[in-house]
C-alpha cells in the first residue's frame, strides 16, 4: 500500500499522546534522524526488503523513539543528503526494489518518506539477508518461509525435484500398468506403453540420469515409499451426516493411478440418479455427483497443492454439495474472481504436464471451465471458490434444476448457441431473477464492455429482456423462458411486464380508473421513475394520453378525459 501525505500527517498528530513505537504498524516503519547517509541507506535497504516481502508500505525517517509530543518527537531528516538513494536501494536489493522518496513538510521539520511497493517475494539484499514485516516489526525471513514463498509464487516445481534415494523398486507394478493403460489410448504416446519401466518414465520426463522425480512417486509409488519420500501426500474423503459430523473417513496415501479409482467408487456410493424428461427426447438420467466434474476438481487439487505443507487434500461429501480443499493458496495472480479467465499457472508443472500426457486432463490448464460447463448443463448452480494464503476450497453443488437441464438439450437440438457465458448468465438469472451489468460482469469474470456484448447478443436471441439504460440496466429472462425455468409464480412476483405488456396494461387501467400516477405505474411495471416518464411521453406522442398537474400531484388520463370519469 502507498501512504498519502495527509494520512502520514494524521499519524503524526497522534504523537501528542503516543510515541512513534505506538503508531508503527504492518505497513509503516518510523526511524529517528540518521547520523549520516550510510546509516540512512542501511535503514532504507532493510525497510525496503522487509515491506516488499509483505504488503509494501512506508519508512518514515526523522521521528525520535519513545518520545511524546510533536515538538520533541519530530526532529526531521536534518542535513543528511538522500538524493540518489533510490538507485542505491535498487542496486542493493534482489530482486530489485524501486522505492520512491518524498519530502514530508511539517511545522517541526522536514521528514523523509520512503514509499516501498509490494513486491513479488522473496526479496533479499544482494548479500543474501532478508526480513519480512510482521505486525510492527521486521523479523528475519527464514529458509522454510522463503521456500514457501517461492512455492506460492509458482517459481519452484517441487514435483520435478528428485526423490533422493528412490529407485524403480519403489514403484507399484499395478500403478505402472494402469499408467500403460492410459498411454495406450493416447495418440503419439501409445508406443511408450510397450517400453520397459525406465524408458516409459523417461518418455514422461519423470526420471533423470539417476533419480526419480517426486511426480513419479505421486503417480506410481508404492504406499510405503510415498510415506517415506512424500509423507505430506494424503487425500482424505469425509462423508458428512450433518454440518459438523461425519460417519466415514477414508485416507488415501497411495499412488494416484490407483487411488483415483477408489475416489470414484466412494463417490458412486453416495451419488444417485435423477430423471429429466426433455420435450420430444428420451429421458435423461443425471447423477447428483458427476464423476467428470469430481475428477477434474480432484486433479486440480492434486496438481496445484502446496507440497511444502504437511496437510491433506480434503474431499467433504455433504447432502447438497461436495467440497474439495487443497493446501496452499492460488499462485501467479489467480484469484476466485478471475479463475475462469486467467492464463494457466501451475505450482507443480511436471505433475500437471504428466496428467495431461496420460489423458486425465485435455489441456495444461486443468479445465476449470469444464467444471462450470458440465455442472450448468446438468442444471446445477455455479461452483464457488474460496481462497486465502494457506488453502483453496471449491464447493460443487449436487443436484440441480431438471427444467434447466431439459431446456438446454432442447435449445441446442434446435440449433441454439449455448456457450459457457450464456449458460452462466442464464443459470444465475434462474436463481436471482435479474442482474445489472456489473453483477453480470462479476459472474462472467469479464470487463463491462465484454459483458455488454454478451448481454446484447442474448437480447437479440430472445433470451433476455432489458429494463432501463446504461450500466444500471437490469436484465431478466424473457417472460416465456422465465415461466419455463423459474415457474409462473416466481415470474409473476419478480418479473416485470415486458414493454408492450406494460403499455397495454396502462391503457386498460386508465379505462377502468380514469387516471394513474407515476408511482402507481411503477408499482405494477417494475420500471423506475425515468422509465415511466419515457413510457408516458411515448403514449402522449401517440395521442393516447394527456398529462395533468405538476410534481407529486401529476397524473395521466386518456386523451380527451380529465381523469374524473371512468
Amino acid at each position: 500500500m502507498r501512504w498519502k501525505p495527509e494520512e502520514l500527517r494524521e499519524q503524526l498528530d497522534r504523537l501528542e499522546a503516543e510515541t512513534a513505537d505506538d503508531i508503527e504498524n504492518e505497513s509503516l516503519e518510523i526511524k529517528r534522524a540518521p547520523a549520516d547517509r550510510n546509516e540512512l541507506k542501511r535503514w532504507l535497504t532493510k525497510g525496503a526488503v522487509c515491506l516488499a516481502n509483505q504488503r509494501g508500505g512506508c519508512v518514515l525517517v526523522g521521528v525520535a523513539d519513545r518520545t511524546k509530543g510533536r515538538q520533541k518527537a519530530i526532529a526531521g531528516v536534518g542535513d543528511v543528503p538522500f538524493r540518489g538513494l533510490e538507485r542505491d536501494i535498487y542496486d542493493a536489493t534482489d530482486p530489485h526494489i524501486l522505492i520512491e522518496l518524498e519530502e514530508l513538510h511539517t511545522p517541526e521539520g522536514v521528514l523523509l518518506a520512503a514509499h516501498v511497493p509490494k513486491g513479488i517475494p522473496p526479496h533479499t539484499t544482494t548479500d543474501g539477508r532478508a526480513w519480512i514485516r510482521i505486525d510492527d516489526d521486521c523479523v528475519p525471513l527464514t529458509g522454510s518461509a522463503i521456500a514457501r514463498m517461492i512455492s506460492s509464487s509458482g517459481a519452484l516445481d517441487l514435483s520435478a525435484a528428485p526423490a533422493d534415494g528412490a529407485s524403480l523398486d519403489d514403484l507399484s507394478p499395478q500403478a505402472l500398468e494402469k499408467g500403460r493403460d492410459y498411454l495406450r489410448r493416447r495418440p503419439g504416446l501409445a508406443s511408450l506403453a510397450g517400453e520397459d519401466d525406465r524408458t516409459m518414465l523417461e518418455g514422461l520426463r519423470l526420471v533423470g540420469a539417476k533419480e526419480l522425480a517426486q511426480a513419479a512417486m505421486l503417480l506410481f509409488g508404492r504406499p510405503e515409499a510415498i510415506a517415506r519420500f512424500l509423507p505430506q501426500h494424503e487425500i482424505a474423503i469425509l462423508r458428512y451426516t450433518s454440518s459438523t459430523r461425519f460417519d466415514r473417513r477414508l485416507s488415501l496415501r497411495g499412488p494416484l493411478m490407483l487411488d483415483l479409482a477408489r475416489i470414484e467408487d466412494e463417490l458412486a456410493a453416495v451419488s444417485s440418479l435423477r430423471t429429466v424428461q426433455p420435450r420430444g427426447f428420451a429421458q435423461l438420467d443425471l447423477p447428483t455427483i458427476d464423476w467428470e466434474v469430481a475428477r477434474e476438481a480432484t486433479l486440480n487439487a492434486v496438481a496445484h497443492r502446496d507440497y511444502f505443507l504437511r496437510q491433506a487434500i480434503i474431499v467433504a461429501l455433504h447432502s447438497d454439495r461436495m467440497e474439495i480443499s487443497s493446501p496452499g493458496g492460488f499462485v501467479g495472480g489467480v484469484t476466485p474472481t478471475n479463475i475462469l479467465r486467467h492464463a494457466p499457472v501451475h505450482r507443480n508443472e511436471l505433475l500437471a504436464a504428466t496428467l495431461q500426457q496420460l489423458g486425465f486432463v485435455d489441456r495444461a490448464g486443468v479445465g476449470v471451465d469444464r467444471i462450470y460447463e458440465r455442472l450448468l448443463r446438468f442444471g446445477a448452480r455455479l461452483p464457488t471458490y474460496v481462497a486465502d494464503e494457506s488453502s483453496v476450497s471449491l464447493s460443487i453443488p449436487m443436484g440441480g434444476s431438471d427444467e434447466f437441464a431439459a431446456w438446454v438439450l432442447e435449445r441446442e437440438a434446435e440449433g441454439g448457441d449455448l456457450d459457457l457465458d450464456r449458460l452462466i448468465l442464464l443459470r444465475r438469472l434462474v436463481d436471482v431473477g435479474s442482474l445489472d451489468r456489473p453483477a453480470a460482469a462479476a459472474c462472467l469474470q469479464l470487463s463491462d464492455d465484454q459483458t455488454a456484448e454478451r448481454l446484447t447478443a442474448m437480447r437479440r436471441e430472445g433470451l433476455l429482456v432489458a429494463h432501463g439504460r446504461g450500466r444500471g440496466t437490469r436484465y431478466e429472462l424473457s417472460r416465456p423462458l422465465s415461466e419455463r425455468l423459474r415457474g409462473r409464480g416466481l415470474t409473476d412476483a419478480d418479473h416485470p411486464l415486458e414493454a408492450e405488456g406494460v403499455r397495454l396494461r396502462v391503457l386498460e387501467l386508465l379505462r377502468e380508473r380514469g387516471r394513474l400516477t407515476n408511482a402507481e405505474i411503477r408499482d405494477f411495471s417494475g420500471y423506475d421513475r425515468q422509465g415511466v416518464l419515457a413510457l408516458e411521453k411515448a403514449l402522449q406522442e401517440e395521442g393516447l394520453i394527456e398529462l395533468h398537474g405538476y410534481g407529486r400531484g401529476a397524473y395521466i388520463a386518456l386523451a380527451g378525459k380529465d381523469g374524473h370519469d371512468g
